[in-house]
């Protein structure tokens, strides 16, 4: 299964440069042909598209596998023009090449030859750009509707064109159009195995198990079965990773080109109107090339559909029969459908033209039967496999509470049956509700519980021990107490709770998960468990108010884990700690103490950025390198640490004074001590932290004699040392000395 998340990329296949077929050269008052050579176009490729989100997707076949009416509206077939569907038609009938013959130069074959009479083809100019422009369209939109109505012709690269063009009676005119198609050089070496992989292809269509009698059943058990068979291709570079031949052929990864087009043919298959989407994918500043699914139901509406986004750890169903306004409840973010996904329609690199997709239903697809409602008409529920209900939306974009009621105590029982689960985006988005008390018998509380709302104030009961992922986001919550039993909080759990203050969470909460509390601008105060031992990515980032929290039993801090914490102005840090990650503490204007561990080996690209009330810290001996940004337009003026590590280099560089650290005792970081010595006391005085404290010497008493073995290092032979006794009654002592340095 794919993990999510990276930068989304788009990799364009390099293809080899084509050499004009042939060059007739004709004068502008002769009758005749020439050739223009036009150049030639490479298919996009999307190898990447976790967002931020942003993890894991008869005999003998003849040329007309699309199993639907080809001139239904369903293809892209249906908005080509007449001269481009002669061009598509020409294609369709060689097979994508298969049946055409191969196209030689200087010995070498570079692709398969398909010439298209276009005798009463009118050209209205014969400048050199527009005739490009022409080629640009017809070939375009014709090459790009086969492909995306015909996923199977899967190993096509990219295209070379030329005209053969003719002057008659004053009159230029296109003669014939010469396509040169290539194959996927990254899958294929020459054209020898493309035809054993098409029909191996169809094969495995056919063979390929679906269950369901309703089209809604059928089009369930495509995603899932595919989400079951195949895995995401991480490294992009698999032979099929971008076609629907990837999932049959061992490892069984492919990307989203792959997740999208098997999907199509399966739907093909089937008679479902289905059509496959190219654009960006992502959210913000986390998008990139991507391409996924959209189906017609039995309404006449169409839906969203990405199999690759809801291939996971888990098979989600986030991106199931969504419509434009639908939000995703996956790790990518919980945005709309259309926000995550904008289509382009660009197939080709360099081409304006783009094909056009339906409009997308804004709501999302269900079940006609729904989720049934209980005889008081205030709850939508599910029964459950144990004879209890979950109260739940019947429909992704539906409320699970249909009531009025500001404050609302959540029912035991539901129609003689036992509540026990608080379900997916039970009271999401309801405006009204300010209060919900959930009873004991409630076990669970699903993803996205309170998402969205103006709920103010929850009791949970004791025995949940989950707070799911976004169960709390941006909603109007100011005040909830987490049960003791609670274990872990997941992703967003409490993003952008926005009026939340203060949070106490139990002991045996062991991680604080990504953005678990970003966002939360009001929180000044949070209790961690004394469990806790890792902070994950902006978990805690943009709370801007937050003032104390102890992490020094937390081992592990993720990128961004407190920037923009602005009100923030001490942070001990663990002694296990070894990696302060990416911007951490970035923008932590009020940060003035920061205690390294020791046990630090490395500082991230901005990990105090502008902390301009920073100016001075302690850098342990185990920090090699630091990056110039590290402290970048922070106030920093000091930097303590020890000759010939990470902190002297860096002080260097960039001006800042360095303060050895060589000649004291250092402990957790500020506390490093020089001692003083007299008869009576030792004194210590702290460098950083300006403290000082004494010790008495021991003293010891005896009774009788005694022998002192002292064995002293005499490195400074100034140092006076004592042996303090006190006297007895008599105040006789007998001394023996044992040694060859120094005098006693």
């Amino acid at each position: 299964m794919k993990k999510t998340i990276a930068k989304l990329l788009c990799t364009l296949l390099v293809l080899a440069l084509l050499i004009p077929i042939a060059a007739l050269p004709v004068s502008a008052s002769d009758d005749g042909l020439f050739f223009v050579y036009c150049g030639e176009k490479s298919l996009l490729r999307f190898p990447v598209d976790d967002a931020y989100f942003p993890e894991k997707d008869g005999s003998h076949y003849t040329v007309n596998r699309f199993y639907s009416n080809p001139n239904s509206d369903v293809t892209f077939f249906s908005q080509l023009s007449s001269a481009q569907k002669r061009i598509y038609n020409a294609l369709l009938n060689s097979r994508m090449g298969l049946d055409a013959p191969e196209f030689e130069q200087d010995g070498t074959v570079l692709g398969r030859r398909i010439d298209i009479p276009f005798s009463d083809f009118k050209l209205a100019s014969t400048s050199y750009e527009t005739l490009m422009s022409i080629i640009d369209r017809n070939v375009v939109f014709a090459i790009s509707s086969l492909m995306e109505d015909y996923p199977e012709f899967f190993w096509v690269g990219g295209y070379g064109y030329g005209m053969a063009l003719g002057y008659r009676n004053g009159q230029y005119y296109l003669d014939t159009l010469v396509l040169i198609l290539m194959a996927n050089p990254y899958a294929y070496e020459n054209w020898d195995s493309i035809e054993d992989d098409y029909n191996y292809l169809n094969t495995k269509i056919d063979e390929f198990e679906i269950e369901g009698n309703t089209r809604y059943e059928k089009l369930l058990s495509i995603h899932d079965s595919i989400c079951e068979q195949a895995d995401y291709d991480f490294t992009f570079v698999l032979p099929h990773a971008y076609d629907p031949l990837g999932i049959f052929v061992d490892p069984n990864d492919f990307v989203c080109e792959g997740y999208s087009e098997i999907f199509k043919l399966l739907c093909d298959r089937e008679g479902i109107p289905c059509v496959c989407v190219v654009g960006e994918g992502g959210y913000g500043d986390n998008t990139g090339a991507h391409k996924w699914n959209y189906v017609q139901m039995e309404d006449g509406q169409w839906y969203g559909v990405d199999v690759t986004w809801d291939d996971q750890d888990e098979i989600l169903h986030d991106y199931f029969l969504v419509g434009s306004e639908s939000r995703s409840e996956a790790y990518f973010g919980h945005h709309m459908f259309s926000e995550e996904h904008v289509a382009s329609g660009a197939l080709f690199m360099g081409v304006r033209y783009r094909l056009s997709y339906p409009t997308l239903s804004k709501t999302g697809y269900y079940c006609q039967d729904g989720r049934p409602v209980s005889s008081d008409g205030l709850w939508r529920y599910q029964m459950l496999d144990d004879g209890t209900v979950s109260i739940c939306s019947g429909v992704c974009d539906t409320k699970a509470y249909l009531g009025s009621a500001q404050d609302v105590t959540v029912p035991t029982e539901i129609d003689g049956y036992t509540v026990s689960e608080l379900g997916t985006s039970a009271f999401a988005h309801c405006e009204n509700v300010r209060s919900v008390t959930v009873p004991d018998s409630i076990k669970s509380i699903g993803r996205f519980s309170f998402e969205g709302s103006s709920v103010e104030r929850v009791v949970l009961p004791q025995g949940i021990k989950s707070i799911p992922f976004g169960a709390f986001s941006d909603c109007s919550l100011k005040e909830i107490t987490v049960p003791d039993s609670v274990e872990t909080i997941e992703r967003q759990a409490f993003e952008k709770c926005d009026l939340l203050k203060t949070v106490i969470l139990p002991d045996a909460v062991t991680d604080i998960p990504d953005f678990a509390f970003s966002g939360c601008s009001s929180l000044t105060s949070i209790r961690l468990g004394e469990s806790t031992s890792s902070i994950g990515q902006s978990a805690f980032e943009g709370c801007k108010k937050l003032q104390s929290v102890d992490i020094s039993g937390v081992s592990s801090i993720g990128p961004n884990a407190f920037a923009g914490c602005a009100a923030l102005e001490s942070i001990a840090l663990s002694a296990a700690l070894t990696t302060i990650e990416t911007k951490a503490f970035c923008e932590c204007s009020s940060l003035r103490d920061v205690t390294l561990p020791d046990s630090l080996e490395s500082i991230g690209d901005a990990a105090f950025y502008k902390c301009v009330a920073l100016e001075k810290i302690y850098i342990p001996a185990g920090v090699a390198e630091i990056p110039k940004s590290a402290f970048l337009k922070s106030g920093l003026k000091e930097i303590y640490g020890y000759h010939g590590t990470g902190a002297e280099t860096y002080s260097s560089a960039y001006g800042i004074s360095f303060i050895p650290l060589d000649d004291y005792d250092c402990e957790a970081g500020i506390h490093c001590y020089k001692s003083h010595r007299s008869p009576d006391e030792t004194v210590y005085e702290c460098l950083l932290c300006s403290d000082s404290y004494t010790e008495p010497l021991p003293e010891l008493s005896v009774d009788g004699s005694v022998t002192v073995n002292a064995d002293i290092d005499c490195k400074d032979e100034n140092q006076i040392y004592y042996i303090c006794f006190e006297p007895d009654n008599d105040g006789l002592y007998e001394f023996s000395f044992d040694g060859t340095d120094g005098s006693f």
